[in-house]
């Protein structure tokens, strides 16, 4: 590795906007900060010079949803992908959804119905993994400029494509 990224600021404290994205070069031992928001992790794409980051969208409704921003080195919002379109793919598990809800209803965190803790970005492939902390999934999620954004390949997990069994081969 010839960098090293990370984030500075409080994940759980405000100001949010406080966060700041580095780029540590090994090499020079330069650290270059960017204006770049994330909620859990970021992701750079040395090729376009883009930040991929985890973004905590409210929505109309009391809750909120975790969102996929492609960042510029400036700031600036190339791609947005809100989080809200795992609701269209997750529909056909609502029992096991409201299920696990309930369970933290009581709790500020069930406020962000996503809860996106890591993000991986493969944009030699034109895809991102994103791992859903409240629903219990990682989902593989199509990222190319030319095939589109967003698009849910699969999620394995509690409401994913795969069906899960124990050790004992029960599901």
């Amino acid at each position: 590795a010839t960098h090293v990224l990370g984030l500075l600021g409080s994940a759980v404290a405000p100001p949010y906007r406080d966060y700041r994205t580095f780029i540590w070069d090994l090499h020079s031992g330069a650290t270059t900060l960017y204006r770049v928001h994330s909620h859990h992790d970021v992701e750079y794409n040395p090729e376009t010079r883009t930040f991929l980051t985890l973004v905590t969208t409210p929505t109309k409704y009391r809750f909120s949803v975790e969102g996929i921003w492609e960042v510029g080195l400036a700031g600036n919002v190339v791609h947005r992908w809100n989080g809200s379109e795992l609701f269209r793919y997750v529909h056909r598990f609502e029992e096991r959804l409201q299920k696990g809800f309930a369970r933290c209803a009581a709790t500020i965190e069930c406020r962000d119905k996503v809860h996106g803790n890591t993000l991986a970005w493969d944009w030699e492939h034109g895809a991102v993994y994103m791992n859903s902390r409240h629903l219990d999934t990682f989902y593989k999620i199509e990222w190319s400029p030319q095939k589109g954004l967003g698009q849910i390949l699969w999620g394995v997990g509690r409401v994913g494509h795969f069906k899960l069994f124990d050790e004992s081969g029960r599901p």
